[in-house]
């Protein structure tokens, strides 16, 4: 009598202890696919991301040179203007070179990490080239504005304001997006990181 009870209630136990596996697997499948779904958010983002800058670039890579050409400066320096325009909108786009959705797809939850790692590390990087490129490029101008004989002396301040300005924001939003660029990696990092387990 005894063990016909005892083996009702393990019975009861395991048919109790499936139902519960079953219900956590079906809530670590539901799990996944919001942390994906998160995932693919990031993803999406930066791919974004990185598509505005190299259409930014592609389009201060044809204009500027033109520009300071027009402004009166030397050929060598518009030519110096383009170089480093086009170099930054190539350097872009080669790190951010297969940053996209179909990475979910086509790569392991290690790679991907490694991915944004490599992202993230790249940005970190390029501001020991951009920044003294940047200060070369503002010092040559200034440079170029005080030779210049077809500028103007009166025309000195105004240009320089504008430079000023110029530089704030264009300083402004780069903090901005470099800011936003490193969160998005880290969440997806921390994403990757919860997904593994």
């Amino acid at each position: 009598m005894d063990s016909n009870i005892y083996s009702t209630e393990l019975e009861e136990m395991r048919g109790q202890i499936k139902i519960l596996k079953e219900k956590l697997d079906k809530e670590k499948i539901i799990n996944d696919r919001v942390i994906k779904r998160a995932m693919n958010k990031n993803i999406n983002k930066l791919h974004r991301q990185g598509t505005v800058m190299v259409i930014f670039g592609t389009i201060a890579t044809i204009c500027c040179p033109i520009i300071i050409h027009n402004i009166g400066m030397p050929l060598w320096f518009t030519a110096f203007t383009a170089f480093i325009l086009i170099f930054s909108t190539i350097a872009t786009a080669v790190i951010h070179r297969g940053i996209n959705s179909d990475m979910l797809y086509n790569e392991d939850m290690l790679q991907i990490a490694q991915r944004v790692h490599k992202l993230k590390l790249s940005y970190k990087n390029w501001l020991f080239i951009g920044i003294p490129m940047v200060i070369t490029f503002i010092g040559l101008f200034i440079y170029m504005i005080l030779q210049s004989e077809i500028i103007p002396q009166e025309a000195h301040l105004p240009m320089f304001t504008g430079m000023l300005v110029g530089g704030l924001i264009g300083g402004a939003l780069g903090v901005v997006q470099h800011v936003r660029l490193h969160r998005t990696c880290n969440e997806l990092l921390n994403e990757i990181k919860e997904l593994r387990g």
